[in-house]
């Protein structure tokens, strides 16, 4: 005889049922949400109990590894699997969700989620108190800032460290504001003090962890999100390939197919980790934007904005972070920017997470040679003589759909040009120019050939 056991846990009674390989009810009680007490319990089918289940939820990394440490065959169910399951039910009760849960041990129909370890969760509840303190600091600071719009107040851009001052300087003279202001600040300092606190001790945390060193030797990744990146995976061996862990945190597109129709918008699941997905795209969108070191992942997402737009190549960098980071993290390996470049025995420091300095000690290229046998450096190319740099951007421009009157103009322009210099300056604008524009290419339009004299 086999059994399987389902529990629906709540903050002070879990509610228990056991049923056996025919789905038959056998036992069902409510006891003290306790693993101790609910391993007491289940005690005279510990032999023949083949699967234990339970809800995720807030107890559940508790409750899980002290019904595992009991002896009990457990398992942690997918919540949205759970829900979707039991939305058949008439009545949702606890005693009915245990015997759902229960049926579903039975049947093997669930997912198994994975349970990460305490140490694991330590360190995500210093990122999370973090994340809360900051957004309580922005709520008081954008509070105060509304507050005397009121009075006609606007403070416009001011420092962070100087909004204080700015404050007390703009009510000074009103009692009651004075002493409201002043509250809200205090608060706001103190907030503040416990911010950067954390602050270096994430900095420890992600500098004494050579993963995470690595992590941060990627532009646009910081110790925040090396960490949390980290932390949300925990054991790389649970993904088999490396572009599974962008589904995983819900950066892959969603899908919706019955019959002939299939919807796909190109949105996100969102599906996952929400603050990894958040932090990744951050670091994407810096990687794009601000940092000046080049990759050929930055490359890649510079062609995927001309293309599709800055927020989806944004999104797709993200996803391919989140792939990269993990095969670094499977592989010991460390980022590269371009295929060869830079040394693979490279190790990157929370002093230096970025570009290694050159090592000058090693020799290189045309050191031997004295002054005089060296190669000449390479002219710069510049434009011919009487092109100028508007002429090139109109003819280029031309490439292009343009109103009729703009095309006259560069017509007009060409024509004015002699003869030599208008070949010049085509031969010239035939060249490939890069445009620095978002959303998709324009279309080509029609050639401009040079007008006959």
């Amino acid at each position: 005889m086999e059994h399987f056991v389902g529990l629906d846990v709540a903050t002070l009674k879990t509610a228990v049922c056991v049923v056996d390989r025919e789905g038959e009810i056998v036992f069902e009680t409510e006891v003290e949400t306790d693993p101790l007490i609910i391993a007491e319990i289940l005690k005279p089918w510990a032999r023949t109990l083949r699967g234990l289940g339970h809800e995720a939820g807030a107890l559940a990394p508790w409750l899980h590894t002290g019904l595992l440490e009991a002896g009990l065959p457990t398992s942690c169910l997918e919540t949205r699997h759970v829900r979707a399951s039991l939305g058949a039910q008439r009545n949702k009760t606890d005693r009915n969700d245990a015997r759902g849960i229960a049926q579903l041990m039975r049947t093997g129909w669930f997912s198994a989620i994975h349970m990460k370890s305490r140490d694991c969760y330590r360190i995500r509840l210093i990122l999370v108190h973090r994340r809360t303190l900051k957004r309580k600091f922005l709520d008081i600071e954008n509070t105060i800032r509304h507050s005397l719009k009121v009075f006609g107040i606007k403070l416009g851009l001011v420092s962070r460290g100087k909004l204080g001052d700015a404050v007390m300087a703009a009510v000074a003279g009103d009692t009651l504001l004075e002493g409201l202001c002043g509250a809200m600040l205090a608060a706001r300092e103190a907030l503040w003090a416990q911010v950067e606190r954390l602050d270096r001790l994430v900095g420890e945390l992600a500098g004494g962890d050579e993963v995470c060193r690595r992590f941060m030797g990627i532009p646009g990744v910081g110790p925040i999100t090396a960490l949390t990146f980290k932390t949300a995976i925990e054991t790389p061996g649970r993904f088999t390939k490396s572009r599974d862990v962008g589904a995983y945190l819900g950066l892959t597109p969603r899908r919706w197919q019955s019959g002939d129709s299939d919807g796909h918008n190109g949105a996100i699941s969102r599906r996952g980790d929400g603050e990894v997905r958040t932090l990744l795209y951050e670091a994407a969108q810096s990687m794009l934007t601000r940092s000046g070191t080049w990759s050929t992942l930055k490359a890649w997402g510079m062609a995927q904005a001309k293309r599709s737009g800055h927020k989806k190549a944004v999104t797709a960098m993200a996803r391919r972070l989140a792939s990269i980071m993990h095969a670094m993290w499977r592989d010991g390996t460390v980022f590269e920017f371009a295929p060869g470049k830079w040394a693979p025995d490279w190790e990157p420091s929370p002093s230096n997470p970025g570009k290694p300095k050159r090592d000058r000690s090693k020799p290189q290229k045309n050191d031997d040679l004295s002054a005089d046998e060296k190669p000449p450096k390479a002219p710069r190319q510049r434009p011919p003589q009487g092109v100028t740099p508007q002429i090139i951007a109109l003819v280029q421009s031309s490439k292009r759909t343009l109103p009729a009157r703009q095309l006259g103009k560069i017509k007009a322009a060409l024509a004015a040009l002699d003869p030599k210099l208008r070949d010049e300056a085509i031969a010239a604008a035939s060249k490939p120019m890069t445009l620095k524009r978002r959303g998709k290419p324009p279309k080509a339009g029609p050639a401009i050939t040079a007008p006959t004299a």
